[in-house]
């Protein structure tokens, strides 16, 4: 799914949950936290390159091949990474930072489910760094030959009525 598409869904069950605003933006970081490290790169070297055509070839290539791009794709991508996150958070979840990192792990766990079930063939490596599989779905949130276009539609309508309730929710909040 497309980040705010992450960011979206799990701010909406933070606070259908009635979690803390402050939950909420570690819920909402979380979510779109394991996408930065590419969002960085492919921004980079599209900046870098003289055109459109030679950088979006350059950021697949990269991604396909260069050790750097995988690892920082799929280390917060991971399910072994993020578990242990979790896990290790929640033993400090007591202190306030450690429920803040508890909530965006937990949030990055959902975003890591989601992405294996809407990338076709170029899912994250979900057990990363222990191997290097990914689950190939039989749906692609992008593309066309993996019915891309109707999931598309599916997740527009989505994030129009999600962010509407989100909207509504604060409209209607008790001020904190």
């Amino acid at each position: 799914m497309r980040t705010f598409s992450h960011a979206l869904i799990n701010a909406s069950l933070g606070t259908a949950s009635k979690l803390k605003r402050t939950d909420i933006i570690a819920v909402a970081c979380g979510a779109v936290l394991p996408d930065m490290p590419l969002l960085l790169l492919s921004s980079i070297t599209m900046l870098l390159s003289p055109s459109w055509d030679i950088g979006m070839a350059r950021v697949h290539e990269s991604y396909a091949t260069n050790p750097w791009w995988i690892a920082l794709h799929n280390l917060p991508h991971s399910l072994v990474v993020l578990t242990l996150l979790s896990v290790t958070s929640y033993l400090v979840i007591q202190r306030v930072w450690g429920r803040y990192i508890f909530l965006a792990s937990i949030s990055a766990l959902m975003h890591t489910f989601i992405d294996i079930f809407t990338h076709a063939t170029d899912g994250p490596y979900i057990f990363f760094p222990v191997n290097m599989w990914r689950f190939e779905s039989p749906v692609s949130y992008w593309n066309s030959t993996y019915y891309g276009t109707a999931f598309t539609v599916f997740e527009i309508s989505l994030d129009i009525a999600l962010a509407i309730y989100l909207l509504f929710k604060i409209r209607h909040a008790t001020p904190t």
